[in-house]
């Protein structure tokens, strides 16, 4: 018997032993960390060895750089160390989200503040080196291409923050590091592609983002929604893929160089190719209609630090590869100006009445996105029709409006996402009708969003409603000009205004849908505030949409210089631009003004109880189900629309006298992917239906197809020989 009992204590203590979990090795991840900086190192060296620099380079510029090379490759490389210590201490889960935050942190800090030194002095510089002497490595930092750096690592910034809040599973400690280390790779990506000057290292950087961000996407990919929007996504970001490759195959063909500094060298039917293949891949990554589809399955499925990213700053990319284009190739085509107008009042109308119609909160911000992508190629296509007429007052307003605009959208669009993500968080739920009476129970996360709501709308005095302003200056000013600028400023000027009531009737109803009224849910009864980490970047992001809005002066003027250092526009002030210090004097006097209420107004009542009788609509006792719901809010407006807008209803009636249960759904349908399911995707369903036919498992039957195959192949090749 005790034989037997010291056995089983001896079993007890080999189980012991087999789940102790190893200790923290120094060492060990000391040796790591030393490659992974020797790894980095090697990869910055050549760099530092071999850089040519052009004669733009000035004293000014060298103030800002550093003794070992290139600040913003040095930038890209702390970035992805981040991530890659994120792996590396993921066993130890907030240690891992810690390092990589900070570190991650640190290096966008380093490049937002390099990028905005380069815009400030308005230099430019190149940097080159050969491998093996065959491949050039090429960089090219400029004003423009920092300013889409500043913005991409700006938000990167504050997602990276809020991350901590919300990436909270310890349960997934390994991919929540993985999820570190693509959100790194994304960051570092996205720079590289703004600082490439050639089409190889461009494209690399392009499939690096693409990789990374369909990983990032693919985090809950155990969720069967989750793998179907992220395969989606996968399709639609590599089909622009090969639009922009066989872009840039094209440019290689015609100029026999892999540099952009050689695309201007085509003649000008070959640059109207190179321009439309990569418009359509760009325009895929930006979400312009109708190669939109992927943005709402993408973005409400992905974590919500990584939508913020994504929509914010990752779509951009496509807008400046779309840029990129236009000043490599000297784009000056009035028909190329209407496709990007035409485009651009596509996108912006049809994107906010699809926003009209949703219900899950991500899914109409994706479709929001969308909208404002259109507000972009508006401004764009002003720019580029007042260049083609030689007005350069329109051309420098439209590409300012264009330009301000993608730093608004980022900022705000950022911060409706992060506020999105909170609100999920808090109730467990996606969707509009389960929400209901937060502002009381998330007073900050409804405040901020409140601000992010008016920004997006273009009210003042927001961010929103300086870039807008721009554009619609550039508009009136084409009305008293030739019939083809009255013609697309008038149709400009309608489409804004529109996609500006609209945008207020979209947010309207998520403002008062989801935060104000009764809870409809146990879960929005009980919700509760976010954790202080994931609402500080909110606030921070509110503030600069606000600073904006009342300094607009301080944001115009440096996006006034890039217009015209990097050949957009040809001049660098207009009188309209004096408009801007005036509205900082009339807010500055309002918003004392409307202080001075308030605080006359406390004082006031000051100990003083008031009372009065609420008016209750006729209802002692009202509850959730007496409230609009997301649906019947927007059902006016959608029906307008419906011809694009596909709505889809089920429903059980109310029948009989003593009706028993009644239901009612309806979700919208997007028009572009229903004619791509039509066009497209069934061909190709049927094809891939008769193929796997021949897929039988017969081994006698693949040698047959492949002695078929070779005949044919043969005969070609003897018919080609013979004739």
């Amino acid at each position: 018997m005790y034989d037997n009992l010291n056995n089983h204590t001896k079993l007890k203590d080999v189980v012991k032993m087999d789940i102790i979990k190893p200790k923290l090795n120094l060492k060990v991840k000391s040796i790591s960390i030393f490659v992974i900086l020797a790894i980095l190192l090697a990869f910055i060296s050549p760099v530092m060895a071999e850089s040519r620099f052009n004669t733009n380079m000035t004293i000014g510029l060298n103030a800002i750089q550093l003794p070992f090379g290139d600040n913003m490759l040095i930038c890209i490389s702390i970035i992805v160390l981040g991530g890659l210590l994120g792996v590396l201490f993921s066993k130890w889960f907030k240690l891992s989200k810690i390092i990589s935050i900070l570190i991650i942190s640190m290096g966008s800090l380093f490049g937002t503040y390099n990028a905005i030194m380069v815009i400030l002095n308005n230099k430019s510089y190149e940097l080159t080196y050969l491998v093996e002497s065959i491949i050039p490595i090429s960089f090219k930092i400029d004003p423009i291409s920092m300013f889409f750096s500043a913005v991409v690592l700006l938000v990167s910034i504050m997602a990276a923050i809020y991350s901590y809040g919300y990436m909270d599973d310890k349960k997934r400690k390994l991919a929540t590091g993985f999820q570190y280390l693509n959100f790194a790779v994304l960051v570092a990506s996205m720079v590289g592609v703004t600082i490439s000057n050639n089409s190889i290292i461009f494209l690399l950087f392009w499939e690096l983002m693409s990789i990374s961000s369909f990983l990032l996407v693919m985090f809950d990919g155990f969720k069967e929604e989750v793998r179907k929007s992220g395969y989606i996504y996968l399709i639609y970001t590599h089909a622009g893929g090969m639009f922009i490759f066989a872009s840039f195959a094209l440019a290689y063909v015609a100029t026999g160089s892999i540099s952009f500094d050689q695309f201007s060298n085509m003649p000008d039917y070959l640059k109207i190719a190179v321009f439309l293949l990569g418009f359509v891949g760009f325009a895929s990554k930006a979400g312009v209609f109708p190669f939109h589809s992927w943005l709402p399955y993408a973005h409400p499925v992905a974590p919500s630090h990584v939508s913020a990213v994504m929509s914010g700053v990752m779509i951009k990319m496509g807008i400046y590869g779309i840029i990129m284009l236009i000043l490599l190739l000297g784009i000056n085509n009035i028909y190329i100006g209407y496709m990007v107008l035409i485009l651009g009042i596509l996108s912006g109308i049809l994107g906010v009445a699809y926003a009209l119609a949703q219900h899950d909160i991500k899914r109409l911000l994706a479709y929001s996105s969308i909208e404002n992508i259109g507000i972009i190629l508006i401004g764009l296509g002003i720019g580029l029709i007042g260049k083609y007429y030689h007005n350069e007052t329109i051309a420098l307003l439209g590409f300012a409006g264009a330009l301000l605009h993608i730093l608004n959208h980022a900022l705000f669009k950022s911060l409706l996402f992060m506020g999105a993500g909170a609100m999920i968080k808090s109730t467990g739920t996606h969707s509009l009708e389960g929400m209901g009476g937060l502002m009381k129970r998330m007073p900050t996360t409804s405040l901020v969003f409140l601000i992010g709501s008016l920004a997006i709308s273009g009210i003042p005095p927001f961010n929103g409603f300086v870039s807008e302003l721009l554009i619609y200056m550039g508009g009136f000013n084409g009305l008293n000009d030739s019939v083809g600028l009255l013609i697309a400023s008038t149709f400009g000027i309608i489409a804004l205004v529109l996609i500006g009531g609209l945008a207020t009737a979209c947010f309207t109803k998520v403002l008062g849908i989801s935060f104000l009224g009764a809870p409809k849910t146990k879960a929005s009864a009980n919700a509760k505030a976010s954790p202080h980490v994931m609402s500080v970047p909110q606030i921070l992001l509110a503030l600069i949409c606000i600073i904006i809005g009342i300094f607009p002066i301080l944001f115009v003027n440096p996006i006034i210089k890039i217009a015209n250092s990097s050949n957009l526009a040809g001049i660098t002030a207009c009188s309209q631009l004096s408009v801007f210090p005036n509205l900082t004097g009339v807010y500055i006097i309002l918003i004392a003004l409307v202080s001075l209420f308030v605080v006359l107004r406390m004082i006031y009542y000051k100990n003083k109880i008031v009372d009065g009788y609420t008016w209750d609509c006729g209802y002692s006792n009202p509850t959730s189900k007496m409230q609009y719901t997301a649906s019947s809010y927007a059902s006016p407006i959608v029906e307008f629309f419906k011809p694009f807008v596909i709505i889809k209803t089920h429903e059980k009636p109310v029948k009989g006298i003593f009706p028993h249960e009644a239901k009612y759904h309806s979700h919208s349908k997007d028009l572009a992917e229903a004619v791509f399911e039509l066009l497209l995707i069934k061909p190709i369903s049927v094809g891939l239906s008769v193929i796997r036919y021949l897929k039988d498992g017969n081994f006698n039957y693949y040698m047959g197809y492949v002695i078929i195959i070779i005949s044919l192949l043969l005969s070609y090749i003897y018919l080609i020989m013979w004739w």
